[in-house]
Protein backbone atom coordinates (compact mmCIF):
# COMPACT_ATOMS: atom_id res chain seq x y z
CA UNK A 1 0.00 0.00 0.00
CA UNK A 2 2.83 2.33 0.69
CA UNK A 3 4.20 1.89 -2.83
CA UNK A 4 0.81 2.84 -4.35
CA UNK A 5 0.72 6.02 -2.24
CA UNK A 6 4.20 6.93 -3.44
CA UNK A 7 3.14 6.45 -7.10
CA UNK A 8 0.05 8.62 -6.56
CA UNK A 9 2.10 11.39 -4.99
CA UNK A 10 4.68 11.24 -7.79
CA UNK A 11 1.95 11.39 -10.45
CA UNK A 12 0.26 14.34 -8.72
CA UNK A 13 3.56 16.19 -8.75
CA UNK A 14 4.14 15.38 -12.42
CA UNK A 15 0.67 16.52 -13.64
CA UNK A 16 1.59 20.27 -13.83
CA UNK A 17 4.74 19.44 -15.79
CA UNK A 18 2.76 17.25 -18.19
CA UNK A 19 0.13 19.95 -18.67
CA UNK A 20 2.77 22.60 -19.39
CA UNK A 21 4.49 20.46 -22.00
CA UNK A 22 1.13 19.57 -23.61
CA UNK A 23 0.05 23.21 -23.76
CA UNK A 24 3.42 24.24 -25.11
CA UNK A 25 3.14 21.74 -27.95
CA UNK A 26 -0.36 22.97 -28.81
CA UNK A 27 0.30 26.72 -28.69
CA UNK A 28 4.00 26.54 -29.61
CA UNK A 29 5.09 29.30 -27.25
CA UNK A 30 4.38 31.09 -24.02
CA UNK A 31 4.66 34.84 -23.72
CA UNK A 32 3.86 37.15 -20.88
CA UNK A 33 3.33 40.86 -21.55
CA UNK A 34 2.75 43.52 -18.94
CA UNK A 35 3.25 46.58 -21.14
CA UNK A 36 0.26 48.91 -21.56
CA UNK A 37 0.14 51.55 -24.30
CA UNK A 38 -2.12 54.61 -24.39
CA UNK A 39 -2.91 57.00 -27.20
CA UNK A 40 -4.77 60.27 -26.69
CA UNK A 41 -5.71 63.22 -28.84
CA UNK A 42 -5.88 61.32 -32.10
CA UNK A 43 -8.31 62.22 -34.84
CA UNK A 44 -9.94 59.72 -37.15
CA UNK A 45 -10.83 61.16 -40.55
CA UNK A 46 -12.95 59.32 -43.09
CA UNK A 47 -11.58 59.13 -46.61
CA UNK A 48 -11.74 57.26 -49.89
CA UNK A 49 -8.85 55.47 -51.64
CA UNK A 50 -7.98 56.46 -55.16
CA UNK A 51 -8.08 59.86 -56.83
CA UNK A 52 -10.67 61.32 -54.46
CA UNK A 53 -9.58 63.53 -51.56
CA UNK A 54 -10.41 63.17 -47.88
CA UNK A 55 -13.81 64.36 -46.72
CA UNK A 56 -13.70 67.92 -45.35
CA UNK A 57 -13.88 68.31 -41.58
CA UNK A 58 -15.93 70.88 -39.67
CA UNK A 59 -12.73 72.81 -38.90
CA UNK A 60 -12.25 73.33 -42.66
CA UNK A 61 -15.52 75.29 -42.77
CA UNK A 62 -14.76 77.58 -39.81
CA UNK A 63 -13.22 81.02 -40.41
CA UNK A 64 -11.66 83.03 -37.57
CA UNK A 65 -11.05 86.77 -37.91
CA UNK A 66 -10.81 90.11 -36.11
CA UNK A 67 -9.11 88.96 -32.91
CA UNK A 68 -8.56 91.68 -30.34
CA UNK A 69 -8.22 92.48 -26.66
CA UNK A 70 -11.25 94.09 -25.04
CA UNK A 71 -12.36 95.38 -21.68
CA UNK A 72 -16.03 95.28 -20.85
CA UNK A 73 -16.86 96.25 -17.32
CA UNK A 74 -14.99 97.07 -14.17
CA UNK A 75 -13.27 93.72 -13.66
CA UNK A 76 -13.83 91.83 -16.91
CA UNK A 77 -10.88 91.80 -19.25
CA UNK A 78 -11.05 89.73 -22.36
CA UNK A 79 -10.10 88.56 -25.76
CA UNK A 80 -12.56 88.27 -28.62
CA UNK A 81 -12.63 87.06 -32.20
CA UNK A 82 -15.24 86.61 -34.88
CA UNK A 83 -16.12 83.24 -36.35
CA UNK A 84 -18.18 82.28 -39.36
CA UNK A 85 -18.79 79.08 -41.28
CA UNK A 86 -19.63 78.15 -44.83
CA UNK A 87 -21.49 75.08 -43.52
CA UNK A 88 -23.07 74.21 -40.17
CA UNK A 89 -20.40 73.42 -37.58
CA UNK A 90 -20.56 72.45 -33.90
CA UNK A 91 -18.11 73.93 -31.42
CA UNK A 92 -17.53 71.33 -28.72
CA UNK A 93 -14.47 72.44 -26.69
CA UNK A 94 -11.74 75.04 -26.69
CA UNK A 95 -8.20 75.13 -25.39
CA UNK A 96 -6.29 78.38 -24.94
CA UNK A 97 -2.64 79.06 -24.14
CA UNK A 98 -1.10 82.41 -23.28
CA UNK A 99 2.11 83.89 -21.97
CA UNK A 100 2.50 82.57 -18.43
CA UNK A 101 5.97 83.99 -17.86
CA UNK A 102 6.67 86.31 -14.96
CA UNK A 103 4.35 84.30 -12.68
CA UNK A 104 1.14 85.37 -14.40
CA UNK A 105 -1.78 83.50 -12.81
CA UNK A 106 -4.69 84.76 -14.92
CA UNK A 107 -7.65 82.43 -15.41
CA UNK A 108 -10.43 82.21 -17.97
CA UNK A 109 -13.69 82.80 -16.10
CA UNK A 110 -16.26 83.05 -18.88
CA UNK A 111 -16.69 82.13 -22.54
CA UNK A 112 -19.62 83.28 -24.66
CA UNK A 113 -20.42 82.64 -28.30
CA UNK A 114 -22.86 85.09 -29.91
CA UNK A 115 -23.96 86.19 -26.44
CA UNK A 116 -24.77 82.63 -25.28
CA UNK A 117 -22.83 81.19 -22.37
CA UNK A 118 -20.46 78.42 -23.44
CA UNK A 119 -18.49 78.21 -20.18
CA UNK A 120 -18.55 79.80 -16.73
CA UNK A 121 -15.88 78.77 -14.21
CA UNK A 122 -12.14 79.01 -13.71
CA UNK A 123 -9.55 77.53 -16.11
CA UNK A 124 -5.78 78.07 -16.41
CA UNK A 125 -3.65 78.27 -19.55
CA UNK A 126 -3.82 75.04 -21.56
CA UNK A 127 -6.75 73.50 -19.71
CA UNK A 128 -9.49 71.97 -21.85
CA UNK A 129 -12.75 73.93 -21.67
CA UNK A 130 -15.63 71.57 -22.33
CA UNK A 131 -18.59 73.89 -22.60
CA UNK A 132 -22.14 73.69 -23.87
CA UNK A 133 -21.98 72.67 -27.54
CA UNK A 134 -22.69 75.58 -29.88
CA UNK A 135 -24.12 75.10 -33.39
CA UNK A 136 -22.88 77.79 -35.76
CA UNK A 137 -25.18 77.81 -38.75
CA UNK A 138 -23.81 78.23 -42.26
CA UNK A 139 -23.24 81.84 -43.26
CA UNK A 140 -23.99 83.27 -39.82
CA UNK A 141 -21.20 85.14 -38.02
CA UNK A 142 -20.75 85.06 -34.25
CA UNK A 143 -18.53 86.83 -31.73
CA UNK A 144 -16.48 84.54 -29.50
CA UNK A 145 -15.60 86.28 -26.21
CA UNK A 146 -13.37 85.07 -23.41
CA UNK A 147 -13.38 86.77 -20.01
CA UNK A 148 -10.46 86.68 -17.60
CA UNK A 149 -10.09 87.45 -13.91
CA UNK A 150 -7.33 90.02 -14.54
CA UNK A 151 -5.86 92.15 -17.31
CA UNK A 152 -4.71 90.13 -20.31
CA UNK A 153 -2.85 92.85 -22.20
CA UNK A 154 0.51 91.28 -21.27
CA UNK A 155 -0.58 87.69 -22.06
CA UNK A 156 -0.51 87.90 -25.87
CA UNK A 157 -0.11 86.13 -28.17
CA UNK A 158 -2.95 83.68 -27.51
CA UNK A 159 -2.82 80.22 -29.09
CA UNK A 160 -6.32 78.84 -29.51
CA UNK A 161 -7.63 75.39 -30.44
CA UNK A 162 -11.33 75.15 -31.24
CA UNK A 163 -12.39 71.49 -31.13
CA UNK A 164 -15.34 70.78 -33.38
CA UNK A 165 -18.15 68.26 -32.94
CA UNK A 166 -16.46 65.84 -35.38
CA UNK A 167 -13.17 66.02 -33.41
CA UNK A 168 -11.36 68.20 -35.94
CA UNK A 169 -9.42 71.19 -34.62
CA UNK A 170 -9.19 74.79 -35.85
CA UNK A 171 -5.98 76.32 -34.47
CA UNK A 172 -4.80 79.90 -34.68
CA UNK A 173 -2.47 82.33 -32.96
CA UNK A 174 -3.39 85.95 -32.37
CA UNK A 175 -1.03 88.65 -33.50
CA UNK A 176 0.05 90.58 -30.37
CA UNK A 177 0.34 93.74 -32.47
CA UNK A 178 -3.28 93.56 -33.58
CA UNK A 179 -5.24 94.80 -30.57
CA UNK A 180 -8.12 97.11 -30.03
CA UNK A 181 -7.71 99.88 -27.51
CA UNK A 182 -7.98 98.42 -24.04
CA UNK A 183 -9.46 101.21 -21.94
CA UNK A 184 -8.09 101.59 -18.46
CA UNK A 185 -10.38 101.19 -15.45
Amino acid sequence: MRIICKFIVVYLLLIPLLLNSTCASVTDTFAYFTDVEYSAGNTLTAGVWGNRTLIDSEADFLTVSDSKLVKSGENLYGFSFDISGTQNVTIDKIQLWWNISQGNTSHITKVTIHGKEFFNGNKSAGEMIDGINYLLEAGSPAKFELGFDSSVSDLTPFTTNIIMGDGSVKSFVTDPKYRSDVPEA
